[in-house]
């Protein structure tokens, strides 16, 4: 872990205690960040996931401490690669998924997954330019799309904000179309997912009425029904309206709060 002992506490909303983690090089993100990029994260209920350059784990474990996914966390960088397998460990006991740590680049990896989270490296990090690549981080993006399903394949993805129109127009001759783009001074975080997807409808009432559980629009406010089998979060995006069905427990109840104050 290079050579640091020291863990850092992340109190995510829907844990009661707070996850223990082991930084690398790079400085654990805020948990307001963390929430902020994890609440795009709509795969499937026990889906499979890839966190593409994970770092230390910090996506990867929130997903995982979430619900019953399996979560791929990719990185190639060794010691990163030291200090997640080590907050995988230290975390065993609070997580409901795998978190499986695999020391290799995102072009060796080769397993179909539902969606991807992912702050690809660009600038000094890529080891190619002291200033953003848009070449690099629209290959890295290329080799993630590559792994998605098409009828569940959702990507998140960190980029700069100088970058978003070109990966928009790339990701659109790849079958992947603009969900939501959240701008940020130095960086943005966009959602894209496949033209495909199975769970996406033109308008609200098509959405609502697919949905299985107790429907909770997100930003629109309401109340949580303690007895639902489940939930259903319908979500208004750029490209349609997305149903993610998720069951009752008292983290996804946690979570759910999140979507139903405010955008």
């Amino acid at each position: 872990m290079g050579g640091s002992e020291r863990s850092v506490p992340v109190l995510l909303p829907f844990l009661e205690d707070p996850l223990t983690m082991f930084p690398s090089r790079v400085i654990i993100p805020s948990t307001r960040y963390i929430m902020e990029v994890v609440r795009d994260l709509r795969a499937p209920w026990r889906g499979e996931v890839l966190d593409a350059g994970a770092g230390c784990g910090s996506f990867a474990l929130t997903v995982a401490a979430l619900g019953p996914y399996t979560v791929y966390a990719v990185e190639p960088d060794p010691e990163h690669s030291a200090a997640l397998s080590a907050n995988v460990s230290a975390n065993r006991d609070v997580l409901l998924g795998d978190v499986l740590p695999l020391e290799c680049s995102i072009e060796d990896f080769r397993r179909p997954v539902d969606e991807v989270l992912t702050d690809p490296p660009w600038g000094l990090r890529s080891g190619i330019s002291r200033t953003p690549d848009l070449e690099f981080v629209l290959s890295f993006l290329d080799a993630c799309v590559d792994v998605l399903r098409p009828k569940t394949g959702r990507l998140v993805t960190r980029c700069p904000p100088e970058f978003i129109d070109d990966i928009v127009d790339h990701m659109s001759e790849r079958g992947y179309l603009l969900d939501r783009v959240k701008r940020r001074h130095k960086a943005a975080v966009l959602v894209l997912r496949s033209e495909d997807h199975r769970d996406y409808y033109d308008d609200r009432e098509s959405a609502v009425a697919a949905a299985g559980g107790q429907v909770l629009v997100a930003w629109e406010g309401g109340e949580l029904d303690p007895e639902a089998d489940r939930y259903s979060l319908v979500t208004p995006y750029e490209s349609g309206w997305h149903v993610w069905e998720v069951p009752n427990t008292g983290r996804i109840r946690e979570f759910l709060r999140g979507f139903l104050k405010g955008g």
